[in-house]
């Protein structure tokens, strides 16, 4: 008899990339339930049956002030059990689940209260103590509730899943072991595509976060066209992010070398990556997450068959070393990125594309779906 199994996140459970992956590795195996936001109800599929629960209003000022309170007081009880997550403890309720996989730590006192005799597995997508550190409301208000969640709640799980070594590492400072499970997609059957010697194309892709400075990205490409006189590169951004934010980012990297384009549907990033020559991931450290991260982007430009131009990482540096499939700025400076892409000739690019089939066939979602039953089967 399969075990029933429910993936609880806090967003839409169909467009997560973690939660979407683990749901494809455990389909057919388990029978699964998806639970996540939406405003509207989400059909069920493939008999995954997919409950919702709706996005939190935006607060008014008293609300905004009983938050303060409820901050200063210490009161996490109204800070977890908000009114938008009762329905949660409803299914919980209804439904005895074999296994529970919680996606966000605010999730887990209500998952570990309601789970009767299910196993829960939480996926520590970030170190949480540090979660948004970079944002003053967020330090104010959250880190200490966050804090306090990790050393209450985290302790108390079957079984933790962590996106880096690093991460993995500052769990365990704290006592809390946990398995890396890297963010890696599915295998893709595709080849390198030829690059142009004079335009040559790099890519972003990913959300439009404030913390990801992507100020420094129009001094990186002037320092590369116009100091080093380095004409051959144009470099493509393909955002999620509010109609506000996107309007200041094309006002702040307004330059004729950059653009940015809405993004496609989760499924088809990769293939559509695939059209470029260059993945960049260029965010400094500021917190200890983006110091530590291995993100979604790193593993789905591998499968889009695209060399790698990347800031320091100790994580991603080792891989790409491993199999040859890109490059590593001196430092996460605009100037060090250009002086990286700037070195690059012709056959670099077309060697680190093509080193990627290797590295696709390794780096993808099978290897994770072996660790995962893995783990299962020991709990």
């Amino acid at each position: 008899m399969k075990p029933k199994t429910l993936l609880l996140v806090a967003a839409n459970p169909l467009t997560s990339p973690r939660p979407y992956r683990i749901y494809k590795l455990l389909e057919g195996q388990h029978h699964l339930s998806l639970m996540g936001i939406s405003k509207t109800p989400l059909e069920s599929k493939n008999g995954t049956q997919i409950f919702t629960y709706p996005p939190y209003p935006k607060r008014n000022f008293v609300q905004e002030c009983k938050l303060y309170l409820d901050v200063l007081l210490k009161n996490d009880h109204a800070l977890i059990y908000t009114i938008n997550r009762l329905k949660i403890i409803e299914v919980l309720n209804e439904t005895n689940f074999d296994f529970i996989f919680c996606f966000d730590l605010v999730l887990l006192p209500i998952v570990l209260a309601y789970k009767k005799q299910a196993k829960v597995i939480l996926d520590a997508r970030e170190y949480y103590p540090d979660q948004d550190s970079s944002n003053i409301r967020w330090r104010y208000l959250f880190k200490g509730f966050f804090t306090r969640l990790v050393e209450t709640y985290m302790p108390r799980c079957n079984h933790i899943l962590s996106v880096s070594k690093g991460v993995q590492a500052l769990y365990a400072k704290k006592g809390i072991q946990s398995s890396v499970f890297y963010s890696m997609p599915f295998y893709h059957a595709l080849t390198p595509t030829p690059t142009n010697p004079h335009k040559i194309q790099i890519l972003y892709h990913g959300g439009a976060s404030l913390n990801r400075s992507f100020e420094i990205l129009k001094p990186m490409m002037e320092y590369l066209t116009q100091t080093l006189g380095d004409t051959r590169f144009s470099l493509t951004l393909m955002l999620v992010g509010t109609p506000a934010r996107l309007k200041q980012l094309k006002q702040t990297l307004n330059m004729e070398q950059i653009r940015i384009i809405p993004p496609v549907e989760f499924k088809q990033i990769i293939p559509f990556s695939n059209a470029f020559d260059i993945g960049l991931y260029f965010s400094p450290p500021h917190n200890l997450n983006i110091k530590y991260a291995m993100p979604n982007k790193f593993f789905e430009y591998i499968q889009s068959r695209l060399a790698l131009c990347v800031v320091p990482n100790f994580e991603m540096q080792a891989i790409i070393k491993r199999y040859e499939i890109g490059v590593v700025s001196q430092t996460s400076s605009p100037q060090d990125l250009a002086i990286a892409l700037h070195q690059l000739r012709l056959e670099d690019i077309t060697l680190y594309k093509q080193n990627t089939n290797q590295a696709a066939k390794e780096l993808c979602a099978k290897q994770n779906q072996e660790l995962l039953l893995k783990i299962l089967q020991s709990l």
